[in-house]
This record gives C-alpha cells, sequence and structure tokens, in this order.
C-alpha cells in the first residue's frame, strides 16, 4: 500500500490549491456575524453547505484575518443549543408543569436572537485555518489532519480569502479523477484498515432528542446512529438536523420528542432527503465507498454486520489517511497561515559536523 500512496502522493504534491474551482454557486458563500442563528442556519441549508465563514460587515480591510471571526457550522449550534438548555435539562421535563415551560420559552426566545458571533464566543473550536493559494492539494489534505479541521480558507497573495475548500471538495477531485486511485479504489475497505476501530456512537430510536445531542456534544462527534430493534441501524441523525428545531415554539417539544419520530418530522418538507442510514459492508470496495458518500452528501459512513448491526465509521478524514503519504518532514507550521498573515519559516537544518569542528 505505500507503493500507492507515494504515487497518488506524488501527484497530488504537484497540485495547487488555488486551481480547485469555486463552489457550485459560484462564490464563497459568508455568513454576517450578526445574522441570527435560524438565519445563518438557513443561509447553510440554502446552498447546500455544512459550515460558512462569519464575516464581520463592518471590517473594511479584507485581510482575511482581519475579516473572518471563525466557521459557523451546526456542530457549533447544536453545542450552544446544549449548553443554553442543560441546566434545564436537568429538570423533569412535564408538559403540564408551566413554570418549566416557560423558562424553556424564554431560553428559547434567548437562543433564536443569538448571532453567528454568539455561536463562535460560545465555542471557541470554530476556528479558521488559512493556507496560501500555493500550497498543494497533498498539503492541504495533511493540514485538514493535522489541524483537526474538515475545511480550510485559502487566500492568496494579498491576504484574500479566495476560496473555503472542504473534504468534500478533495473526495469530489479524488473521484473525477478515479485512475490517480485506481489502485487503492479496488480494495475492499477491511485490507486498507478501514473500520477498524470498532466504537461506534449510537443512540436507540425511543431516546429523546435532547439525549442525542448531548450524546453529539459530549463525544465531539457531528453525528450518530439510530438503532432499533436488535440493534440494527435504521436512521442517522446529525448536527444539520438542529434545522429543524430552529423554528418559533418547535425546539421545547422537538427536544423531548423521540428521535424517530424527530427524524420523520425533520425531512417530511424536505425534497433532498436522502437515505436516513449511509451505511455500507466490510467487504466493499473504496471506489464504491466514496461514491456513496459523494453522492449522499455526508462525511461519514456506517460499516455494519450481516444483521445491519453498526459496527465502526468510515469518514473522509480515514479515507484521506489510507490514500496519501506524510513526508518525513511535513508539519502543518510551515504550511498553515497564522494571524500575522504569514507561514512560518521552515527551520535552517542543523550545521553539519564538519562545519561544526571549524
Amino acid at each position: 500500500m505505500e507503493k500507492h500512496q507515494a504515487a497518488i502522493s506524488k501527484v497530488l504534491a504537484k497540485i495547487e490549491c488555488r486551481r480547485l474551482p469555486l463552489p457550485a454557486c459560484g462564490k464563497v458563500v459568508t455568513i454576517p456575524a450578526s445574522l441570527h442563528i435560524p438565519d445563518a442556519v438557513n443561509v447553510l441549508v440554502t446552498n447546500g453547505f455544512s459550515a460558512a465563514p462569519v464575516v464581520d460587515p463592518t471590517c473594511k480591510s479584507e485581510a482575511w484575518n482581519l475579516k473572518y471571526l471563525g466557521v459557523f457550522d451546526a456542530v457549533g449550534v447544536v453545542m450552544s443549543v446544549m449548553k443554553m438548555l442543560k441546566p434545564l435539562e436537568e429538570e423533569r421535563p412535564d408538559p403540564h408543569n408551566m413554570a418549566l415551560f416557560l423558562k424553556h420559552a424564554f431560553k428559547e426566545t434567548t437562543l433564536m436572537s443569538m448571532s453567528a458571533a454568539d455561536v463562535l464566543g460560545i465555542n471557541r473550536c470554530c476556528k479558521l485555518v488559512a493556507v496560501r493559494d500555493n500550497v498543494s492539494i497533498l498539503d492541504l489534505i495533511l493540514v485538514m489532519s493535522d489541524c483537526a479541521v474538515h475545511r480550510v480558507a485559502v487566500v492568496d497573495r494579498h491576504n484574500r480569502l479566495i476560496n473555503f475548500v472542504t473534504q468534500t471538495h478533495i473526495a469530489q477531485l479524488l473521484a473525477d479523477n478515479i485512475d490517480l486511485i485506481a489502485s487503492l479504489a479496488a480494495e475492499p475497505i477491511s485490507a486498507l484498515g478501514l473500520g477498524s476501530d470498532k466504537s461506534v456512537v449510537s443512540i436507540d430510536y425511543k431516546a429523546h432528542v435532547a439525549e442525542a445531542f448531548d450524546l453529539m456534544n459530549k463525544k465531539n462527534v457531528s453525528a450518530i446512529a439510530v438503532t432499533g430493534a436488535y440493534g440494527a441501524i435504521t436512521g442517522v441523525i446529525s448536527a444539520f438536523d438542529v434545522r429543524a428545531m430552529l423554528h418559533k415554539n418547535r425546539l421545547y417539544k422537538m427536544l423531548h420528542a423521540p428521535v424517530g419520530e424527530f427524524l420523520v418530522a425533520a425531512n417530511e418538507d424536505r425534497v433532498d432527503a436522502i437515505h436516513p442510514a449511509i451505511s455500507c459492508t466490510e467487504d466493499e470496495p473504496l471506489g464504491l465507498v466514496m461514491r456513496r458518500l459523494l453522492a449522499a452528501r455526508v462525511h461519514r459512513v456506517f460499516v455494519i454486520d450481516q444483521n445491519r448491526v453498526p459496527i465502526s465509521v468510515v469518514s473522509y478524514s480515514d479515507i484521506f489517511r489510507v490514500l496519501v503519504a506524510v513526508p518525513a518532514d511535513w508539519s502543518s507550521r510551515h504550511h498553515v497561515v497564522d494571524l500575522n498573515l504569514h507561514t512560518v519559516d521552515k527551520p535552517a537544518p542543523p550545521p553539519s559536523a564538519a562545519a561544526a569542528s571549524h
């Protein structure tokens, strides 16, 4: 496998990330910092994105580190919801308890009036990582892995943000050039070591939605498997489903609804609803799994056994790790643009023994 990884990496190292296309809409979609959470989520949904940079509309500078404040995504919204409502969840839900309902109503009103900037303030993990536009696709993939992010801003020599590249961009590039990864794409995922981590975060379909989102928050994941009889997967609840609750007077009711009922309600008005549980088996080839992820517009697939019980998860991050090799002297410090608008210079090589003797 190392030989194939080296060949793929060699090609990707020659392609600059400035060659990656813009989103289908032809521009980088941004979210004004003052936009209320429900409206900000609608921007994501309308454009088919799971995240977008937050822009300060009052900033006159085009420099990315001044104009952009961070990344707004569904995971951040879920974390905000749970941090706001957690004290109330400790009280036993009772539809006849008017005092508790009013507390929820007040918190819900407060939450709905929060802005995208407020979400960034609550969640310090919503950082915006940037690279120069002459960085290679290989470096871009490795930066995502090393910085534990799913998306990276691309800035030009004038420090202007010119693209916002996601893992889906990279996966689509590889799928469009399938010959590049053909040697590994034909291999079963189990042969590549994918799905070897047997830890799966799941929840029973009868559990409350609040429990599901709380579990996402605690486990730091963006989606969890929903299971039914005998542990078989019946669907997936993700952070993006929080959009179904961001309507007036729905939050309190939705949080205490069973997960199964919530997913039906969340998808009933979606014309683009996809199969609720994107899954595969251990013997399916990598290329097929990648095409399934792209078609479903999701970032992870649940690996299931013969009884449809989820046994592991494979994400884009996992797939990229088996496709490319990390150069021996590689470091994200040499490629990530820091807040002072420069990349960190590579350290000078140590002096040779001969030079040290003089």
